[in-house]
């Protein structure tokens, strides 16, 4: 039977959440142990960002990217996330990328939604309205 990295991160979790440093340091060597003997050490990667992904969700934070043509101020940046935290209710963790690429606007990613205020994206928007109107 394989298991997913979600299952091995998941497990990982429960078996450290409540273990000081050294107990935990002790289940990881053995889980890497297990692993190597599942040969499953090409998962570790995806093991750590599903860990990651399962802690930001028992701590009822929720990740958050947001896309800019430059960067953002630090009082934009406050207000981006007051607004996400807001709307969704949770704490957020933002990364901010610099995609030069990008005219201007913004790209927001919230798990597997997409909420793409580009300039690009608004561009194409009034186009295709006015070509269907």
């Amino acid at each position: 039977m394989k298991i997913s990295a979600k299952k091995y991160a998941i497990s990982l979790f429960e078996a450290v959440q409540d273990l000081d440093h050294k107990q935990a340091d002790k289940v990881i060597k053995k889980f890497v142990l297990v692993l190597a003997k599942n040969q499953a050490l090409s998962l570790a990667p995806k093991i750590i960002e599903e860990f990651e992904n399962y802690s930001r969700q028992k701590q009822g934070i929720q990740k958050v990217e947001i896309k800019t043509a430059r960067p953002l101020s630090k009082s934009d940046e406050k207000e981006i996330t007051s607004q996400l935290k807001k709307r969704l209710g949770k704490e957020i963790q933002a990364e901010k990328i610099v995609d030069e690429s990008l005219i201007g606007g913004m790209i927001i990613k919230i798990g597997d939604n997409l909420i793409d205020g580009s300039i690009k994206m608004q561009l194409i928007n009034l186009k295709n309205n006015l070509i269907n109107n």
